[in-house]
């Protein structure tokens, strides 16, 4: 793996179950190793041909949402792990939705992932924070998931100024 200074993983609420319903052995998906990158470039291409001509013979099962809870957690559990070995200082940050933005109730998601950094020790951006300082929403997303060209550039911005506030280029540690 790649060691670096800082990692920054970003989370949204669907992150936490849609990739279920995706076939495991699809190259983005996969739990398994890699074990050529010709060997996923073929797999790639016959992935390409199966899902266009025989397309209802990829249509996976959705899993039940507290087992995909399960899987994501562990993966997420993992990576996390694998993270702070390679990086000084990592960064759990909560991708919210347009929709999430100005949600007053507790977000159950926002808080696994708070709940997941705290007990992973590492550390955690709330995007709802963000986003709604922002106060420009309209802007800042491309759809209701993905963040605009000035939304990125926004986000690029307060990181940036958040690593200098909490002095990570000259004091982060393994």
């Amino acid at each position: 793996p790649f060691t670096g200074q800082i990692a920054v993983l970003v989370q949204s609420a669907q992150d936490r179950y849609d990739v279920m319903n995706q076939s495991p052995s699809l190259v983005p998906y996969r739990t398994r190793k890699s074990l050529t990158a010709i060997g996923d470039f073929a797999l790639r291409i016959w992935e390409w041909a199966r899902t266009r001509w025989f397309p209802e013979r990829t249509i996976e099962r959705p899993l039940p949402l507290n087992e995909a809870y399960d899987i994501t957690d562990k993966s997420l559990s993992r990576l996390l792990t694998s993270l702070k070995g390679n990086y000084d200082a990592v960064i759990l940050y909560y991708h919210a939705t347009s929709n999430e933005i100005d949600d007053v109730a507790e977000d159950p998601d926002e808080k696994y992932y708070r709940n997941k950094a705290r007990d992973s020790g590492v550390h955690y951006i709330d995007s709802r924070v963000i986003y709604g300082a922002a106060r420009w929403p309209n802007d800042i997303f491309e759809d209701d998931i993905h963040l605009s060209s000035e939304g990125s550039e926004y986000v690029a911005h307060f990181l940036y100024s958040w690593f200098i506030q909490n002095d990570f280029f000259s004091t982060a540690k393994k």
